[in-house]
């Protein structure tokens, strides 16, 4: 950037031209470096904000630490201490993510009671993912006795505010009486509003509540689209249950080499039931069997081993 134009820029943050100004400016001066994509540059700016106290500079460095963006190597623990600066004057977004860090142990030693402290900290200021992390803490026994009323409670709460993971999470305590009276209806319900916004969990929920008429008339077609609208978000359960689909031809054209796309998106993943009938269909296939036979005999074993709930019925292949 030529002298002149940055210059231009300090005076427009509100800085003179030795850099002298507030932290306020600082950040300004750094967001407008941002903006130009001149990321070192604003993350300097953003270092002398922070310094000076300001919490979004702090809140700023942290994320960058964490993500390892804009420039900056990725370090936890460096990040850690710059949400935790910045959340100690209240930044809920700090307050928030620094309870992320503390429930997953990342630079600081994994404590469920702290990431809890920092989270309600955040909720009290409207932050919906605190309020749904909360939820989270009292369904799973997180820092606190399970409670699943408690849980959703705030689940409820973060929902309302929009919050999609709430809305899956909700959907499936009224899905299992969990904390609430069950009801199918208001389950499907929850997940549909979570898929409208997007969320992989819940376009695969509600796929599933249309395969088995789960609160909504059964629709096989609706359960696949949905179904792969999740799989393409990459989530993995969705890749494994379209390979299913496409392999017995269920709300869907049968497709061997379809089936095999999704299972091997799965498999890598990790998905052990996507492994284990992707390598059957490829030892079928080394043994020269065509393709409609691979199909039916690993029909039969698919339909035995959701009878069964076993392996072993590979074996029979």
């Amino acid at each position: 950037m030529m002298a002149e134009a940055y210059y231009e820029l300090m005076r427009e943050a509100g800085l003179d031209r030795e850099g002298n100004g507030d932290a306020a400016a600082m950040r300004r001066m750094g967001d407008l470096l941002c903006d130009r994509f001149n990321f070192d540059a604003a993350v300097r700016w953003y270092m002398k904000a922070a310094d000076q106290g300001d919490a979004c500079s702090q809140y700023f460095l942290g994320r960058c630490y964490c993500k390892g963006n804009h420039g900056v190597e990725q370090n936890f623990a460096d990040g850690a201490k710059w949400l935790e600066k910045a959340a100690e004057q209240g930044h809920a977004e700090a307050q928030y993510f620094l309870g992320i860090l503390y429930r997953l142990g990342q630079g600081v030693g994994q404590d469920h009671s702290k990431a809890n402290y920092w989270f309600q900290k955040s909720a009290l200021q409207g932050n919906s993912g605190a309020m749904f992390c909360l939820g989270q803490a009292f369904d799973l026994g997180w820092g606190v006795q399970v409670n699943h009323a408690e849980a959703v409670a705030r689940y409820k709460v973060a929902a309302d505010s929009g919050n999609s993971d709430a809305l899956v999470f909700l959907g499936s305590a009224y899905s299992n009486g969990n904390g609430v009276e069950k009801n199918c209806y208001e389950a499907a319900l929850c997940y549909r509003k979570a898929a409208e916004q997007g969320n992989a969990w819940g376009q695969y929920q509600l796929s599933l509540c249309y395969k088995s008429g789960m609160g909504v008339p059964e629709n096989w077609n609706e359960a696949i689209r949905l179904c792969r609208l999740s799989a393409e978000q990459g989530l993995a359960e969705a890749q494994y249950f379209l390979g299913e689909c496409c392999l017995i031809g269920k709300g869907t054209d049968q497709n061997l080499s379809e089936a095999e796309k999704w299972l091997d998106k799965a498999s890598a993943q990790g998905h052990a039931q996507a492994q284990e009938l992707l390598a059957s269909i490829q030892e079928m296939t080394k043994k020269g069997s065509s393709g409609c036979m691979v199909i039916s005999a690993l029909l039969f074993v698919s339909l035995a081993v959701a009878v069964i709930g076993s392996a072993e019925m590979f074996e029979l292949i």
